[in-house]
């Protein structure tokens, strides 16, 4: 009966330290953006990106990660001619809460942007959004790609290929920086760009395919990894 109890307690002790092993991560923790979900859809009006998760607020790139609060960012491109003039809005029913907002032209003017201000990152698939243009109106369906790896998977290939130049970075167990991680989307292609911000020196990034988290590029540092060599 002893020896069933000892045995259990010492499970009991154990437990909080496996589960606690994830959220350990010093680069996980250093994390002060991260876009849990991407988005996009199009009509024959518009093509619409949004994407969802959790960033800092104020949004600086200083080094030093602030409070991160949920967002819902949208990029709209208007198919045709239109002016700057012209006034454009955006409302969906996202987590069971209705909310809107005003689409405002980038400086250069070739798409429109804007955010919903939700109160947690978005969960669904799929969400509908209805784009308001002066007195008329157009529903846009917006899903998620097929397959997007974790963010956990693509941090860890970023870091085995940057090595040495984001671990020497690390003091007492903690990244010594932020680190901003986005779902973005180029020519139907989904990719997950991941950059660290060390307090001190420079700071480099990684492109990875969302749907493996492999690396296929870096700024900023020569790669750890041995390329392959050339036929």
């Amino acid at each position: 009966m002893k020896k069933r109890l000892f045995l259990s307690l010492f499970c009991l002790l154990l437990l909080p330290v496996f589960c606690g092993c994830k959220s350990s991560s010093p680069y996980l923790a250093a994390t002060s953006e991260l876009t849990e979900k991407i988005y996009f859809g199009e009509t024959e009006s518009y093509t619409v990106t949004a994407q969802t998760g959790k960033r800092e607020d104020p949004y600086v790139s200083d080094g030093v990660k602030g409070e991160t609060y949920p967002f819902f960012h949208l990029t709209v491109k208007v198919k045709g001619e239109c002016s700057l003039g012209e006034e454009f809005g955006v409302s969906a029913t996202l987590n069971g809460e209705t909310y809107a907002c005003d689409l405002t032209f980038s400086p250069l003017g070739e798409k429109l942007t804007g955010a919903l201000p939700v109160k947690a990152p978005v969960g669904d698939t799929s969400v509908a959004l209805t784009v308001y243009r002066g007195g008329e109106s157009q529903t846009v369906t917006l899903t998620c790609p097929a397959t997007v790896c974790a963010y956990e998977e693509a941090l860890s290939s970023a870091v085995n290929t940057l090595g040495k130049d984001v671990a020497r970075h690390l003091k007492n167990g903690k990244f010594q920086g932020e680190i901003h991680a986005r779902l973005t989307r180029v020519q139907s292609v989904t990719y997950w760009f991941i950059t660290f911000i060390p307090l001190e020196g420079e700071s480099c990034s990684v492109l990875a395919d969302a749907a493996t988290g492999e690396v296929l590029a870096v700024k900023g540092v020569t790669p750890s990894v041995t390329p392959p060599p050339a036929n």
